[in-house]
């Protein structure tokens, strides 16, 4: 178990303490973590004493003192001294505030370190030096004796960038020239430009712009020099006796040489490292970034790694600490174990491009030309194709953006997100505060395109302290982000603490703030600024969120209408290692006037309900979609004098002024029975007058046949033969009608008995002419 003190100044008048928990590389994996006891809080000069209590030991004061001051090293005290007494210099040491001396052991290896000198005139050499404060003594027997120089050896080359200099060991090339580390500098052809990276990858020396520190938890410092070392082609890891701390490995980076994204979507630059670590336990491997005074991890090791590499994507361009930690393992239990002695971390290379430190590696070509030793950048919404020969630019694919001082190649052309488009000049994604569905119906939102202040329910500390917390919004982002700030004063901050330090200000278009309210509202408290979304992501609609609804809180009717604006902070913390995101839905509501209302989560008043995603609902009527003509309703007046008006009223799923009064001419309308009626009545009409003419013209064929007929059989006065008999048919008219074939089959016979019934018949005339016999003519 830890235990560790800490005395902080506290300034006149109102002071907020507050007490945050840092655990590097903790295992995210594991349910349950171990406590963090606070065992007691003292706070001084807030009232007077009538009893002046005893130092303890370790400390001492003098006749009135307000104090008690600690011992200094090799000196110890007894509980009420008024001075500290030393230790015996030779056989006996302390710490400061110390109540005892320890006896100084012998001395072993793990009281010195080995360190690799600078190179001079081409040679290098190994020493080694003990570590401070030396505690072991010498002069026993069982003491070992610190080593020698060993011999002189040829320094390796320097990193990429550099070059050897005869005086000053290895230096930076200038600005307009390059070396890969091992031949002199050389100056970029035409029409190139240098590749500037910031690339170690020898370590006869700690490189510029990085340090080691000790971080001891235990304790308020290290009470040894431990430290990372550098061995020639690695940096190693040296602990002092026994000592229980993170080894912290810290390179600075002035920034970087591409502007920054508005929306942090796009690289900047890349930094990538090997390591390898050696442990009989479960040690811990951190790797760390840190910007704009906060500090995130972005990948924890634990246990024994061979040479491993890893590589992150930088998405801000401002200055920027890249830090390492490693803690070895600690065996056995927390009460009595111990930490291993031989667990060790290497690092071999590391290497960041675009950076602003470092040199040129190498040159790239220009198409556009060069100008102070960087390349001309090709026009907005172009990136270099690195493909071609001629190194030519190409224009990047619709509605994506690129930096025109990162456009090296295809894959730096970002696609926008649904709802935005590219800007004109092709380097990040906006929206113009109006949106238009696949139904394509258009949202303005430019009503609501400003800073918007929410606060949130009241809350109240253990002590009664009133507080809440405050969100402010920028819908549409663009020019007007917003920024959330932190004006509580807060005490000076020791050393470790500024490694994992919070920003006083962040901007984005979602943050938010607690705010400790005051009677005067010039003196209330911001603490606590955090981004929930550095840039929009997205706008989509007609998307179900009926699930997340029902989870929050929120009525589900009418969900899949509502406008969802996406915006998002990439910046991982323990509790959400992928960034925060933040939805605000927009609902269409008529009834609301001015900029409407937004709403927190019924079942999670806070905005979120597992404190990595934020949810809020606007009820506005500027949620709902611009009326089209063809959503008015259309109202048509009664005819006068010939003409007649349109009016148009407004219906409730939309909004917008109705069009202006129409006039038009009147037209005759007939009764809806009429338009039933009729046109069956017209049909039935034609059917009749075609049936009419067909039997009309059928009955007059029948008659001219019947007159032909009746002419032919009246008798002949003038003793002529009579004519052919004849069917009555007319010139060019075919026979139609009684057409009759006789067959030699059992049809004869019943002919034969019609054609004898009509001779009955016939017989029977009396009107009928006689027919002679047939006389032969011989």
């Amino acid at each position: 178990m830890y235990t560790k003190c800490r005395r902080t100044k506290l300034e006149k008048g109102l002071n907020v303490l507050k007490w945050r928990v840092v655990g590097i590389g903790s295992d995210r994996s594991k349910k349950t973590v171990a406590p963090v006891l606070i065992r007691k809080i003292e706070v001084t000069g807030v009232g007077f004493t009538s009893v002046c209590a005893p130092c303890k030991s370790g400390t001492y004061s003098s006749e009135g003192s307000e104090i008690c001051t600690p011992c200094k090293p090799n000196t110890f005290s007894k509980p009420g001294a008024d001075m500290c007494k030393p230790c015996n210099p030779a056989t006996e040491y302390s710490y400061e505030g110390a109540g005892v001396c320890t006896q100084r052991p012998p001395c072993t290896k793990d009281d010195y370190y080995q360190i690799q000198l600078p190179c001079v005139n081409g040679k290098t050499q190994k020493s080694f030096e003990w570590i401070q404060p030396q505690i072991c003594r010498k002069d026993v027997p069982e003491s070992i004796q610190l080593p020698g120089k060993t011999d002189a050896e040829d320094c390796p080359p320097c990193n990429p960038g550099m070059f050897l200099s005869k005086t000053a060991g290895c230096q930076y090339c200038p600005d307009d020239q390059m070396s890969d580390g091992k031949t002199p500098c050389q100056k970029c052809p035409a029409s190139t430009s240098p590749d500037f990276n910031l690339e170690m990858n020898w370590f006869n020396t700690m490189p510029n712009n990085m340090s080691s520190e000790c971080i001891l938890f235990s304790d308020d410092t290290c009470k040894y020099n431990s430290s990372w070392v550098p061995m020639g082609d690695h940096l190693v890891t040296h602990f002092g006796r026994s000592e229980d701390a993170y080894l912290l490995l810290m390179q600075t980076v002035s920034g970087f040489r591409t502007a920054e994204s508005k929306d942090h979507r796009q690289i900047v630059g890349t930094i990538s490292f090997e390591f390898s670590t050696q442990c009989t336990g479960r040690c811990e491997f951190v790797f760390l970034v840190e910007y704009d005074g906060h500090s995130d991890v972005k990948k924890e090791w634990s246990g024994t790694k061979g040479k491993t590499h890893f590589s992150f994507d930088v998405s801000k361009s401002g200055p920027m600490t890249f830090s390492w930690a490693f803690q070895r393992s600690y065996i056995g239990h927390l009460t009595n174990g111990h930490v291993a002695e031989n667990d060790l971390a290497r690092m071999y290379s590391i290497k960041i491009t675009n950076s602003l430190d470092g040199g040129a590696v190498g040159c790239k070509k220009c198409p556009k030309g060069v100008v102070d030793n960087r390349c001309v950048p090709c026009p907005a919404g172009h990136y270099i194709d690195v493909h071609s020969n001629s190194t030519t630019c190409q224009a990047c694919p619709p509605n994506t953006i690129i930096r025109p001082t990162n456009a090296w190649g295809k894959d730096n052309c970002v696609e926008c997100g649904q709802g935005l488009k590219a800007s004109a000049a092709g380097d990040k994604c906006v929206t113009d505060c109006t949106f238009t569905d696949k139904e394509g119906k258009l949202y303005d939102f430019t009503k609501l395109n400003k800073i918007t202040f929410v606060k949130g329910s009241n809350l109240f500390t253990g002590s009664g302290t009133k507080y809440y917390h405050g969100f402010n919004i920028s819908l549409c982002g663009g020019d007007k982000m917003v920024t959330c700030t932190q004006n509580v004063s807060s005490p000076e901050k020791s050393t470790s603490e500024s490694k994992f330090s919070e920003s006083s200000v962040v901007k984005g278009v979602v943050c938010r703030s607690t705010i400790i309210p005051s009677t005067d509202a010039s003196k209330s408290l911001s603490t606590q600024p955090t981004s929930l979304g550095d840039y929009i992501d997205k706008i989509v609609t007609n998307k179900s969120l009926v699930e997340m609804y029902k989870k929050e809180g929120y009525p589900t009717e009418g969900s899949e209408k509502d406008i969802h604006f996406y915006s998002k902070s990439e910046d991982s913390t323990d509790a959400c290692p992928e960034g925060r995101n933040t939805i605000i839905s927009l609902k269409c509501d008529q009834k609301m006037e001015d900029d409407g209302e937004i709403v927190f989560p019924p079942k999670c008043v806070y905005g979120t309900c597992d404190g990595c995603n934020f949810h809020l609902l606007w009820k506005t009527v500027y949620a709902c979609p611009k009326c089209a003509k063809e959503d008015f309703v259309k109202i048509v007046a009664e005819c006068v004098d010939g003409s007649q008006s349109i009016h148009y009223t407004k219906p409730d799923h939309c909004i917008g002024e109705p069009p202006a009064i129409e006039t038009q001419k009147c037209a005759i309308k007939l009764p809806f029975i009429v338009k039933v009626v009729v046109p069956p009545v017209v049909a039935l009409g034609l059917i009749l007058l075609i049936c009419v003419i067909y039997c009309w013209q059928r009955n007059k064929n029948l008659e001219y046949k019947y007159m032909k007929l009746t002419h032919q059989n009246e008798p002949n006065y003038d003793g002529e033969l009579p004519g052919v008999d004849s069917c009555g048919l007319s010139d060019g008219e075919e026979d139609q009608f009684d057409s009759v074939q006789f067959k030699t089959s059992r049809g004869s016979k019943i002919l034969n008995k019609i054609r004898g019934k009509r001779s009955d018949k016939d017989d029977e005339n009396p009107f009928e002419t006689g027919r002679s016999e047939k006389i032969p003519l011989t």
